[in-house]
């Protein structure tokens, strides 16, 4: 690991020591911490997402930054580079509602009240708000890029690769001794897009691969798990945790159990309480981090900790709030490191940083995009490693030791 890297990486135990003897938070609007207590002019991050809409709704990615900037302002907020007062940083949550001009809103939003950076946003939108972001040097981190947009923009500053989420997959199925891979989502311009990517990874690795398209405005999945039943493949989901949750009931109609067969799911868009309930029992997951109920790594501890010291109960618990939690801190510690607080300080920190271990965040490195060929080539991806667990009885438990390569087949836990 680089200086840089070393310089960030978490000391856990000094750090929930000072939060524990800080005050609590409560809970606010914006800063997430009452501004008033400091007098150095707030630091204003933006979070792009939808709570409303009718394609998904996000609710974690906005309390995951929002927690993290409670507990930072707890703390003491970020050091002034002059020897002034501290800065509160300060949240700035803007609803997409899905829609591409609302996302484009609220990336001038962010234009004009002089955020030094989006975080965590998590938008349908096709990447609609980021030119507007980078027009301006605004740099969008910690994004989850859905978009060939935001994977190619050099202010894109992303910890999860989402590109790999489309490969992976076949990955795990080889190495859980399948020699097919089905995948059934939604049909949509982006997984037909994506979908002759996935025939030529797989192929790649001596696997072959198809695609189940369900409709948009399909309620009955029932004609699709049936397909999918009557071959002998490994299952991949490349639904949402509602849309995924139907499938997997679909599937137990016709006989198919989790237990028995190889089902796929991305972890990122499965909220804690689903897993608990039991939904996704003997179901692969994969995700740009430690899962958040493994409160045995420190990380997933301190973000359970500061969502219920901001005082959210209700809020899905997943890796995409993670993902935005984990941002707004390490955007606070490279300021805070800075020799002025502005985007382009930012965005220079961040590209000097090298390689940054944040738990319970795959490895990543913003210095330089990752050494890609093939479907990668020319993205803007700065990890090739993810989390794997299976769900048993409730719980998801690590399938191999910390993460994996996307593209190398790997040795299951016995």
């Amino acid at each position: 690991m680089s200086t840089g890297g070393r310089a960030i990486t978490l000391l856990w135990a000094a750090l929930v020591l000072l939060i524990t003897a800080c005050s609590g938070t409560g809970r606010a609007d914006g800063a997430g911490d009452d501004a008033a207590d400091f007098t150095g002019s707030p630091i204003k991050l933006v979070v792009v997402t939808s709570l409303t809409g009718p394609i998904t709704v996000r609710p974690e990615v906005a309390a995951g930054a929002q927690a993290a900037a409670a507990a930072i302002n707890a703390g003491g907020g970020v050091r002034d580079p002059a020897g002034g007062p501290a800065h509160p940083v300060e949240i700035i949550v803007c609803d997409d509602r899905n829609d591409p001009n609302t996302a484009m809103d609220c990336a001038h939003e962010a234009v004009r009240v002089g955020a030094v950076a989006a975080v965590g946003s998590f938008s349908f939108t096709n990447g609609a708000y980021m030119p507007v972001l980078s027009k301006a040097g605004i740099p969008s981190v910690a994004n989850y890029p859905l978009s060939a947009i935001e994977n190619a923009d050099p202010l894109s500053f992303p910890m999860t690769n989402w590109q790999i989420s489309n490969f992976v997959p076949s990955t795990i199925a080889k190495s859980l001794g399948k020699s097919s891979l089905i995948t059934i989502g939604i049909d949509t311009p982006t997984l037909r897009a994506t979908s002759p990517m996935i025939d030529e990874f797989s192929e790649s690795i001596d696997m072959t691969a198809a695609t189940l398209y369900i409709p948009p405005s399909s309620k009955d999945y029932a004609p699709f798990a049936a397909q999918a039943a009557a071959a002998d493949s490994a299952l991949r989901s490349a639904l949402n945790g509602t849309q995924a949750a139907l499938l997997l009931q679909a599937l137990a109609a016709q006989g198919v159990d989790p237990g028995d067969r190889v089902i796929i799911q991305v972890g990122d868009v499965i909220s804690q309480e689903m897993i608990e309930d039991g939904t996704f029992d003997g179901v692969y997951m994969f995700a740009s981090s430690l899962p958040p109920t493994d409160r045995t790594n420190p990380g997933v501890a301190r973000y359970n900790d500061e969502l219920d010291r901001w005082g959210d109960q209700k809020t899905p618990r997943n890796t995409v709030g993670i993902m935005s939690w984990a941002g707004v801190h390490i955007i606070a510690q490279l300021l805070d490191m800075s020799s002025e607080l502005t985007s382009a300080e930012l965005v220079r920190q961040m590209r000097a940083a090298g390689e940054i271990h944040f738990d319970p965040v795959a490895p990543f490195n913003w210095s330089a995009p990752i050494a890609a060929s093939g479907p990668l080539k020319g993205t803007h991806d700065y990890t090739n490693k993810v989390a794997l667990t299976r769900v048993v009885d409730g719980e998801m438990r690590p399938v191999v030791e910390g993460f994996v390569r996307f593209d190398e087949v790997f040795s299951p836990r016995s």
